[in-house]
């Protein structure tokens, strides 16, 4: 321990100095201000000071704030005859640590000196902590910052919902682990996903992250909802650890049938509510989180529901029905249900000032209603064709061997055929039939897949499995050829498409259509019903289509 000593009488100063040194500790002495202030100027350190008041050429009281303000981690305690309490009172408010009364006792100023010394160093690693703990937050919060400005960036434009989708979010911290993404297929079916990661903040934010790319890029190419859930599931359950999870409900809406289609995993009910019919139905959890279970245990199929006039469906996170809302109490799936009966136009208004009412979530808040009424308005908008054009676009296209594994030829064509003017109507039905008819062509004729394998209770895993298999063992003289001719003045288009298999019986494939036993499932059965025309030539391995706009 180093102590300054600024005392005028030399008695004193000597006495306190040898008892200082007996302690082991460093002393320098000094006689007066001047000398103090001398002091001041140096290098010197001290973990204490022992002030007179009354020195020679001036009152100690005035060194203080300069020692204070050089030493700010060293303990000052006075020592002074003047024994008044309004002198001690000021001596305290100049910042003095402590104080004797004249004559010292010298053991008890020890104590005195050792204690404050120990309450500095306190004081002095507490402000460190401080410190740290600020730079630590600011820090925090750059990484946070950065952290929302990614995630926000990668998600603007599959959260920026259509007309017909009210939504409404409350996130628990900074980061929300819900998540609610749309996208528009090319076939014209709108997908929506509602998600709930294990967790709170930016640790179920980013469990949330490997969603984003494979939705996005299934969707939009029109795919099943089976196998964007079996494809998300595998991703997560490879990326995630084994503690975390995202609950998950799949919605894709078929504007062509009026029909939605959901997978529901380890989400609360999705509520279709038809108002008219007064009728309720609940797409219910029967199936696990994704990420829990494997690619052999993972249940893919989805539940079908036809929507009508007045109708709704409303989604929402359980963060939703755990919330104490004030004089309401917690909010049951029936309990909302039944306020979209009563109050459809004002029930989700309602939901969100209760929403807002809250003061703090204690859990990620996520709900959405979808207006089937406004969402089939604007299908049917979307269908008037645009005026006649004149001109004709054809396209051929031929892909061969590996290529095959890594062309998506039907999304190719009509991104091109949309840059020339075709409207959305055509183009999403070019786009549905093209995809079937090249998916045939690719899967039943260049890599002789049966759909049948599919029907077996582990089927959809082998399916998939040799489909892989067999699309890196592609030869060059494996092919698939495609020829899109679209009449602009009357809006038809004639398909061809070819492949280098063997063919197949589509003569008693015609027969099996009539008795409703499609040889290519229902795939086939949609190709008829969206073209005006669909004939198989030579071995069965080339077809040929019109469609009418």
């Amino acid at each position: 321990m180093n102590i300054l000593i600024i005392e005028d009488d030399l008695l004193f100063n000597q006495f306190y100095s040898m008892f200082f040194q007996s302690k082991g500790v460093n002393v320098v002495s000094t006689y007066s201000i001047a000398e103090a202030r001398g002091i001041l100027q140096s290098s010197a350190q001290f973990d204490a000071i022992v002030l007179d008041n009354q020195l020679t050429d001036g009152e100690g009281l005035q060194l203080v704030p300069p020692l204070i303000g050089q030493y700010p981690d060293a303990a000052i305690l006075m020592v002074s005859a003047n024994d008044s309490a309004d002198f001690f009172l000021q001596a305290y408010a100049s910042g003095l640590d402590d104080y004797a009364v004249k004559p010292v006792n010298v053991d008890l100023l020890w104590v005195k000196i050792c204690r404050a010394v120990e309450v500095r160093q306190l004081q002095r690693v507490s402000r460190q902590q401080q410190a740290e703990l600020a730079n630590w937050v600011a820090q925090e919060q750059q990484e946070q910052e950065l952290a929302g400005h990614v995630l926000a960036t990668l998600t603007q434009r599959l959260q920026q919902m259509p007309a017909y989708i009210q939504v409404k979010t409350k996130p628990s911290s900074s980061f929300s682990g819900d998540i609610l993404l749309q996208q528009q297929g090319q076939d014209g079916s709108q997908y929506l996903l509602l998600a709930d990661a294990m967790g709170h903040g930016l640790a179920a934010a980013i469990s949330l992250m490997p969603v984003l790319e494979v939705f996005q890029s299934m969707s939009q190419k029109s795919l099943p909802l089976s196998n964007i859930v079996f494809e998300l599931n595998k991703k997560l359950n490879r990326q995630l650890p084994a503690d975390r999870f995202v609950a998950a409900i799949f919605i894709r809406l078929d504007p062509r049938t009026s029909e939605l289609e959901v997978w529901n995993g380890g989400m609360p009910p999705l509520l279709i509510i038809e108002c008219v019919q007064k009728k309720i139905s609940k797409a219910e959890s029967k199936n696990m989180a994704l990420g829990i279970l494997n690619e052999q245990e993972i249940d893919v199929s989805v539940e079908k529901f036809k929507w009508t006039t007045g109708s709704y469906a409303v989604g929402f996170t359980d963060g939703l029905t755990d919330t104490e809302f004030v004089g309401h109490g917690q909010f049951s799936a029936d309990f909302l249900a039944e306020t979209w009966l009563e109050q459809p136009e004002e029930a989700f208004r309602g939901l969100e000032q209760c929403i807002d009412g809250l003061s703090h979530a204690v859990d990620d808040i996520s709900v959405f209603s979808i207006h089937f009424d406004k969402y089939a308005d604007l299908i049917s908008a979307g269908m008037k064709l645009n005026d006649k054009k004149d001109g004709r676009l054809c396209l051929e296209f031929k892909i061969t061997g590996s290529a095959l594994s890594q062309v998506d030829a039907p999304l190719k064509i009509v991104q091109t055929v949309s840059a020339y003017g075709m409207h959305q109507s055509l183009n999403n039905t070019l786009f549905s039939v093209l995809t079937e008819l090249y998916l045939n062509a690719l899967e039943h004729g260049v890599l002789k897949l049966n759909s049948e394998m599919k029907q077996a209770e582990d089927g959809f895993i082998k399916y998939y499995s040799l489909r892989e298999q067999r699309l890196s063992s592609l030869v060059s003289d494996d092919s698939i050829s495609l020829v899109v001719d679209w009449c602009m003045s009357d809006n038809s288009i004639h398909l061809t498409v070819a492949d280098s298999g063997s063919g197949f019986d589509y003569q008693a494939m015609n027969v099996q259509r009539s008795t409703d036993d499609f040889y290519y499932g229902r795939g086939i059965n949609m190709i008829y019903s969206l073209c005006a025309e669909v004939n198989f030539k030579g071995c069965g391995n080339e077809v040929t289509a019109v469609i009418i706009g």
